[in-house]
């Protein structure tokens, strides 16, 4: 059965890598996929178990879907779960470009990895999961995407996590009638590498502003993205689980 086999990108650290964990610990086979392959290396050393592989590939790149899925295919079989987690977010001196200074090949490069490459895996592993008549797609987007970004992490972020909404709106609308469900889960300030690059007093600043009193875990992330994966989900679809303690609600 295709549900249980799951491909991650950015698995190597962070939320990917809690994500491997939590799919793992429930039984999942899972493609993690990144382009660090030290750490990748590191998240198999740590799992140490035949239903994890890793592969060391740049999803920016035109042949990245086709690759990962027959590379699932090939391991486990076909795709039944897909979360697109990677993305990034460049800064200078703990800054993203603003909208004044932003280049056009600076933009277009974070939309490209943050959006275009999460669309194009989302049609390679959706002919999987048609044909199979059962798929789950989670899509990781961000606070920033929904709101207002207190951190410093510039336009071309925010619209590429908004477009992951929209993105993920417009699959669950065409592709519910073949048990396929889409959903978003947009992570607040939350402790991994990426938003270290913030620098620790936007870190601190920000989490005195959070309802609960702290930024948040991966493995908190985690959660929700294993559930959306599963049976129970069943009828959740186009939705978006705000995972931020409270710091935005709507």
């Amino acid at each position: 059965m295709n549900a249980h086999n799951v491909i991650i990108t950015g698995a190597a650290k962070g939320i990917g890598a809690a994500c491997t964990a939590e799919f793992l610990e429930q039984g999942y086979n899972v493609l993690a996929v990144d382009i660090d392959s030290q750490s990748l290396q590191a998240l198999q050393d740590k799992h140490q178990t035949n239903r994890l592989y890793t592969a060391e590939i740049d999803i920016g790149t035109p042949e990245a879907p086709k690759a990962i899925t027959q590379l699932m295919n090939e391991q486990f079989g076909a795709v039944g779960v897909l979360v697109n987690n990677a993305g990034i977010a460049p800064k200078r001196a703990e800054r993203a470009d603003d909208i004044t200074n932003i280049s056009y090949e600076e933009w277009s490069r974070i939309i490209h990895i943050n959006l275009s490459s999460a669309a194009f895996l989302c049609q390679a592993a959706l002919r999987d999961m048609a044909q199979a008549g059962w798929g789950r797609i989670i899509n990781v987007a961000s606070s920033g995407g929904r709101t207002r970004a207190l951190g410093p992490v510039g336009p071309a972020y925010m619209a590429s996590k908004a477009g992951m909404l929209g993105l993920t709106r417009n699959i669950a609308s065409e592709m519910g009638k073949k048990n396929i469900t889409a959903n978003v889960v947009a992570p607040g300030r939350i402790d991994t590498t990426l938003s270290a690059t913030s620098g620790a007093s936007v870190t601190q600043e920000y989490a005195k502003l959070v309802p609960v009193g702290r930024t948040g875990k991966p493995h908190e992330v985690a959660a929700a993205v294993v559930f959306l994966a599963s049976k129970k989900a069943s009828f959740i679809t186009g939705a978006c689980i705000d995972v931020n303690g409270g710091m935005f609600m709507l």
